[in-house]
């Protein structure tokens, strides 16, 4: 990194100075100087490369003979030029330590392509480099000598130089350089000015004062909390670690933002939840009251109705979707008593598991047969079978989102369509309007003397009669804590 302190004033009379680049000394312009013959200037080599350029406070001419001596160029300054310098540069270009040193004093250059340099096709021109003020320059050339690129230097007082170079090599321009000086801690920073406005705005960034803090967790995973908690971190200035330790994390970053993620964290490592859920499936042999089914709109809250087509049974080809609170769900099921006689098909508890999501299948072997006297009960199809895809996954704001999605097994179906409910622990939902024929045996018999011990016998009737049933499902999810 290179940090330069310009000084000094411009003196009365600018006089060209040649620096010669063999001997080290100061020639006046205005002398007679001896002209190399074409075969010197032929063998004269030009290095590129400056292995070390380290200065304290030295004269600006002084610089530029060192320069001269170290790469083989010959330069030539106007008397004009004045200032002092502190620079310490390893393996840099030759040109751009002149470009650093000259742009960020006020000073510029021009070099002058030799004829036998440009006859030989030389990758680096060999003529003279003329420094002068950026006054100077302009006013010869016309422009400003810090027109197409500029220098700046940034010092580095708490970001890792590392990390930063990586990010500004990203930045540059196709012409920028960026250049760090390890003995002054600084960036040189050589680019138009667009792109070094940007790259200064990212050192400010990242050049803060940043600490270290280790965690000990005690339910989330070291892996599963550095994931959550990536987003919390200072951009380009954070950084989150973890070894093979699981319960250890460790987070870079500033002290204030350490307050917060130490909070965030807090909030995260509680043992882990998930949904739990448990279904009742029931089949009611509706009476004759009810053929229609139940009501479940003037039952139910929050009810909606949802097209679902594909399915034998005799129905509407909607399903009714409600919720009934805690307390209400014991009352509903005692009084679906009144509606028919109730057949139990089935009885789930099941966890969520890590995808999020069960199949609930109501099986035709488990219903009541299809009222299909041509088949046997054994024939029953595939149709009489339906698939509930259930979703559940846990809200920021403890709801259960839970996803319902119905398939009739058989059924070639394009787009599958779900519903979505949003619900509180402890909300059952209530899943209506399958209907299913079947055949049930019935006794017809007159009041009163039918029920008469040996002669009611007369007073009866026994017999086969077809019926509809309602195929109703329950889902009550509940959160568990998991160990």
């Amino acid at each position: 990194m290179v940090i330069l302190i310009a000084g000094g004033t411009p003196a009365g009379r600018a006089r060209a100075q040649s620096l010669n680049a063999v001997s080290n000394s100061v020639l006046e312009a205005d002398e007679p100087e001896a002209k190399p013959s074409a075969e010197v200037t032929a063998a004269k080599v030009i290095k590129t490369t400056l292995d070390t350029l380290d200065v304290q406070e030295m004269d600006i001419k002084e610089v530029l003979k060192r320069i001269a001596f170290q790469s083989g160029l010959e330069i030539i300054s106007d008397e004009d030029i004045s200032a002092r310098v502190t620079i310490c540069l390893k393996n840099v270009d030759v040109f751009d330590a002149l470009r650093i040193i000259l742009d960020t004093n006020g000073l510029a250059y021009s070099q002058d392509v030799s004829p036998a340099a440009a006859s030989a096709g030389a990758p680096v021109p060999s003529g003279a480099v003329h420094v002068m003020t950026a006054r100077s320059f302009e006013s010869r050339f016309g422009y400003p000598f810090s027109q197409k690129v500029q220098t700046k230097i940034i010092p580095l007082s708490h970001a890792q130089p590392e990390k930063v170079g990586a990010l500004l090599d990203k930045m540059k321009g196709a012409a920028g350089k960026v250049i760090y000086s390890e003995g002054t801690r600084s960036f040189i920073l050589i680019d138009a000015a667009q792109q070094l406005a940007s790259m200064s705005d990212l050192i400010r960034e990242m050049d803060v004062p940043v600490e270290s803090k280790t965690f000990d967790l005690r339910h989330v995973k070291a892996k599963d909390m550095a994931a959550r908690i990536q987003e919390f971190l200072t951009r380009n200035v954070g950084r989150v670690e973890f070894g093979e330790r699981e319960t250890i994390l460790t987070i870079e970053d500033t002290p204030a933002r350490l307050v917060e993620i130490d909070k965030r964290i807090e909030e995260l490592d509680k043992p882990a939840k998930e949904v739990f859920l448990e279904v009742k499936i029931l089949q009611i042999i509706l009476n004759d009251e009810n053929r229609q089914g139940v009501d479940w709109e003037a039952i139910v809250s929050d009810y909606q109705s949802f097209l679902f087509t594909g399915f034998e049974g005799k129905g509407t080809g909607i399903l009714s979707v409600g919720t009934v609170s805690e307390e209400d769900y014991v009352v509903l099921l005692d009084a679906l008593d009144t509606v028919g006689m109730l057949n139990t098909v089935s009885n789930l508890k099941m966890t969520a598991g890590d995808a999020g999501r069960n199949e609930i299948l109501i099986r035709a072997r488990d219903l009541l047969a299809d009222f299909e006297p041509q088949e046997p009960q054994e024939g029953l199809t595939g149709k009489t079978e339906v698939l509930y895809g259930v979703g559940s996954s846990l809200g920021d704001d403890a709801q259960i989102m839970l996803e319902i999605q119905p398939q009739v097994l058989g059924e070639s179906v394009g787009e599958k369509k779900g519903l979505t409910l949003k619900l509180q622990e402890g909300t059952t939902v209530v899943v209506g309007g399958l209907f299913k024929s079947v055949h049930v045996e019935a006794t017809r018999k007159i009041p009163l003397l039918g029920d008469l011990p040996l002669l009611g016998f007369a007073f009866r009737m026994q017999g086969q009669r077809l019926r509809e049933t309602e195929i109703i499902v329950f889902l009550t999810p509940k959160v568990i804590v998991k160990e």
